[in-house]
């Protein structure tokens, strides 16, 4: 065997083993800093969705101190109400934050009185799954968090209506998650929501997909290519790198700190290895 013979060799298997390492390096070098970039996007989403809950709690206390509001509450003029609701509503949707919003008014024995997406869906009792409502019938304080309602999942601020000390009922504004949806499209960051299924009610649409049991909420505002690689992560998992593509979990919880689904983040990142979980 000739001497330029071994030499391309030696050349060939060190340059591999180079390649195998430098591989290896810029790997774990994406890797680093896909989760960087997701641990930051969560730290995001959390403060934005903390800053919706105030925003939430702000608005449902100003319309709970509406004279209108209080006198057709009072004189049971659902008429006048859902016209109070709507007036506010329509003025809510030209801000980008409050373009989905809804209101809904409850009665002091906690039945849903006017509902402003749906006026025929009124008079059901809430009390035995509205804590929430509870808890301000209870404290005579506004509130704010995400609940799960008959409707959906919803980030909530709740305010009572008291005319004369007397309780009349209570106001709820109403935000869904298109707003962070889209301040995470923004930054190149895809948002799925998932809630077990067992809270799906005749409010939900039929047609929402089903990842792992669980109900994809924002469906309708996700890239699906990316859904069925939902089914391959394990989702109490933080971290889950799929070919290119970069998924971050993490649960959420409800006002009473029960747990109620979770929040996937997703980047499409590319790099050169395969799956990871950790």
């Amino acid at each position: 065997m000739s001497h330029k013979f071994l030499k391309t060799i030696f050349f060939i298997a060190t340059a591999s083993l180079v390649l195998y390492f430098l591989i290896g390096y810029l790997n774990s070098k994406n890797i680093d800093e896909s989760k960087d970039f997701l641990d930051s996007s969560a730290k995001v989403l959390l403060n934005s969705a903390k800053e919706d809950r105030l925003n939430a709690l702000a608005m449902s206390t100003l319309i709970s101190h509406n004279k209108a509001l209080k006198e057709c509450m009072s004189s049971k003029n659902l008429d006048d109400c859902k016209n109070i609701l709507n007036n506010h509503v329509n003025t809510l949707k030209e801000i980008p934050l409050y373009k989905n919003v809804k209101i809904h008014l409850h009665s002091n024995d906690i039945l849903s009185l006017v509902r402003s997406w749906d006026s025929n869906l009124t008079g059901d009792d809430l009390s035995s799954f509205r804590h929430s409502l509870k808890m301000v019938k209870n404290s005579k304080k506004p509130i704010s968090g995400i609940e799960i309602g008959r409707c959906g999942v919803y980030t909530r601020g709740i305010s009572p209506i008291i005319k004369d000390e007397e309780f009349l009922g209570s106001v709820e504004v109403m935000l869904d998650f298109s707003y962070l949806n889209e301040s995470m499209k923004k930054s190149g960051v895809n948002l799925f929501i998932l809630i077990p299924k067992r809270f799906k009610t005749d409010c939900f649409s039929d047609k929402l997909s089903l990842v792992k049991g669980y109900i994809l909420l924002n469906e309708m505002n996700v890239d699906l290519n990316f859904v069925n690689m939902l089914n391959e992560i394990d989702l109490n998992k933080s971290y889950t790198k799929i070919g290119s593509n970069h998924f971050y979990s993490m649960k959420f919880f409800d006002l009473n700190e029960e747990f109620i689904g979770y929040i996937i983040l997703h980047i499409n990142y590319p790099i050169l290895s395969s799956s990871n979980s950790l």
